[in-house]
């Protein structure tokens, strides 16, 4: 069974270190990476996510608008 994830974090190096932890474990697919909450969206339109790693502090929108956003949904995303 794959898991597919998602990555959600302004800051390069915190993308990149959940990517290698992540890449350890083969039920674990991460679908795409995003630097904003805006390409969150883009990518959430385009793939089925079961989980989301999302960065809370990040400009313009929070991490936390987001979840918000994303609770209102009929099944969300953990």
């Amino acid at each position: 069974m794959k898991i597919n994830t998602l990555i959600v974090d302004d800051e390069e190096l915190g993308r990149v270190n959940l990517h290698c932890a992540l890449s350890a474990h083969p039920a674990w697919q991460i679908l795409a990476e995003c630097d904003s909450v805006a390409s969150a969206e883009v990518a959430l339109a385009q793939h089925k996510v079961d989980v989301i790693f999302l960065d809370i502090q990040m400009p313009e929108v929070s991490g936390l608008e987001l979840a918000r956003r994303l609770a209102c949904l009929p099944t969300p995303p953990i």
